[in-house]
């Protein structure tokens, strides 16, 4: 595929710009909306509480790295329940259930697997075990 010309490019880059500033407009418009709906909202049953998405309690990358240490140091397949198990005295693990625990375990094996880093490997009964490559 030939490299795009310099008209191209010019196109592309004002296309972008145009939905930049549609994408602006937008907000703008559903930001004065929050507000009038919050005003309402106050008129009727009192202040409003922000809205504040949910926060992991890990650091980025704790769980990986926790992950692949525990794996390092058992020098042996485990899965994810297996390395629950090891992490929970984690300062990040204790603020989760254990369910949600094996869940971002489990997602960061996969993640590691992806990159090459894990391989999953039969385990007990359907469930994967995972160990360093």
């Amino acid at each position: 595929m030939p490299a795009p010309t310099r008209r191209q490019l010019v196109q592309r880059r004002r296309a972008r710009q145009v939905r930049i500033a549609r994408t602006e407009a937008a907000l703008a418009r559903l930001r004065a909306d929050l507000v009038r709906l919050d005003a309402a909202i106050e008129a009727h049953s009192g202040p409003v509480r922000a809205y504040a998405p949910a926060q992991h309690p890990a650091p980025r990358g704790a769980v990986a790295k926790a992950v692949l240490g525990a794996l390092r140091q058992a020098g042996r397949p485990m899965t994810p329940a297996q390395l629950a198990d090891a992490l929970a005295a984690e300062a990040w693990a204790v603020k989760l259930e254990r369910r949600a625990l094996v869940e971002r375990i489990r997602v960061a094996l996969v993640r590691q697997g992806a990159n090459g880093t894990l391989r999953r490997e039969k385990g007990p009964g359907r469930i994967g075990a995972w160990s360093v490559v």
